[in-house]
């Protein structure tokens, strides 16, 4: 069966993580019916990983 990956997806990186600064990876991945296509960029702006990133980098 098919995977249902988008061909899409979003990255996040951190202040300090864009001036040269060595960050970790956190991958996110979500449920059935999350995809781009359907949601947008929803999941990303909603979950607060965002902002979690920016303050934990």
């Amino acid at each position: 069966g098919a995977s249902g990956f988008d061909k899409e997806g979003y990255v996040y990186y951190p202040t300090n993580c864009t001036q040269g600064k060595k960050c970790p990876i956190h991958v996110a991945l979500h449920g059935c019916l999350q995809g781009k296509w359907r949601i947008g960029d929803v999941f990303a702006k909603k979950t607060g990983y965002l902002e979690v990133a920016e303050l934990n980098n």
